[in-house]
């Protein structure tokens, strides 16, 4: 190793000494800004999610957030936050209910003479019996009406069994690996060999909600805004084709909210890789809110999560500048090779 002269020994250890107890106080000065920011986000979150009344509940959020983008809020609690509020939304927490709008029961009733849903009837029943009965509970807001996926479904069915093909590309195969951060690289996709009549059953249209139905991503779901290619979807994805008289992108905020997730793993089955079939999916129970509200709510978790998204990305900003800071710091901290030649 290389030994320096004592009294530059001396010098680095005064120097390392130094600063080791810099480092220390900023770590404690962290440590203590962090404590209580961790505490008044968590204030802030419980206002959120367990309100003392629900009247307020639209513009505590409004205020939470606002009060939430002055603070060093972190990545697991915005995920936290992203979360409650689909949560707030799926229970009419987030919007106001207007008795002048066309219940939801009319929408039912318009779905319950379409085709397809005398299978979805004689389903229901049989289906229910795969979830607890205490696996979920909904108390039912005005104008609202508790229902199951099946019932408002054309059609929840499994995908096209074929091996990819990359050289073809008349039809392509949509698979789960194809799907990265909630989109699709149509050109890579590749294709498959199929007939005109599977291609029939099994094509993709815009409004479709794919939801993996085995491995680690078993439940993530993704709404097809377009399809600019003729494609099909794969076996190990579920195809759910929700009613004319629902809004696509509600039931895809549905499918992203913790009342689906907890229906979704209490019906999950396999000791190894957990996975879900067509029949539990249909029997999952939710909220369905006037289509005019459906709207709404879109609206509104847009706009809050579009908030979620601007803090996060202060959060990359702030981290980049303090290791800018940081390394500022140690720079003029530590000599330069001709400061310790000169030394």
């Amino acid at each position: 190793m290389l030994i320096p002269p004592r009294a530059e020994q001396i010098r680095i250890v005064k120097r390392v000494n130094e600063l080791m107890a810099l480092c220390d106080r900023l770590e404690t000065a962290q440590a203590e800004r962090a404590t209580r920011r961790d505490r008044v986000v968590a204030a802030s979150l419980q206002r959120v999610k367990e309100p003392a009344v629900a009247a307020p509940v639209r513009e505590d959020v409004q205020f939470q957030l606002s009060h939430l983008s002055r603070l060093t809020i972190n990545v697991p609690q915005l995920r936290n936050l992203r979360q409650m509020i689909r949560g707030l939304a799926v229970r009419a927490d987030l919007t106001n209910q207007d008795g002048c709008e066309e219940p939801a029961t009319a929408l039912l009733q318009r779905i319950a003479v379409t085709p397809g849903a005398r299978d979805a009837r004689r389903n229901r029943k049989s289906a229910d019996e795969l979830l607890k009965s205490d696996a979920v509970q909904l108390a039912t807001p005005s104008g609202w009406v508790a229902t199951s996926l099946d019932a408002i479904s054309r059609r929840i069915h499994y995908g096209y069994t074929a091996s990819a093909n990359h050289a073809a590309t008349a039809v392509r195969l949509l698979r789960i690996t194809d799907i990265h951060d909630n989109g699709v690289d149509w050109e890579s996709v590749p294709g498959c060999e199929i007939s005109d009549d599977d291609l029939q059953a099994f094509k993709l249209e815009a409004g479709d909600i794919l939801i993996a139905r085995t491995g680690g991503t078993v439940g993530k779901t993704f709404l097809i805004s377009d399809v600019p290619v003729a494609a099909v979807f794969a076996s190990y994805l579920i195809r759910v084709q929700p009613s004319t008289e629902i809004l696509d992108r509600y039931l895809k905020l549905f499918l992203d909210s913790p009342l689906y997730w907890k229906q979704l793993l209490a019906g999950a089955r396999g000791t190894g890789q957990p996975n879900v079939n067509a029949r539990t999916l249909g029997a999952i129970r939710l909220l369905l809110p006037p289509l005019a509200e459906q709207h709404r709510i879109v609206a509104k978790v847009n706009e809050l999560i579009a908030v979620c998204d601007r803090l996060e990305a202060q959060i990359g900003s702030a981290a980049t500048v303090s290791s800018r800071l940081l390394e500022s710091l140690l720079h003029e901290a530590l000599p330069t090779p001709s400061q310790s030649i000169a030394s």
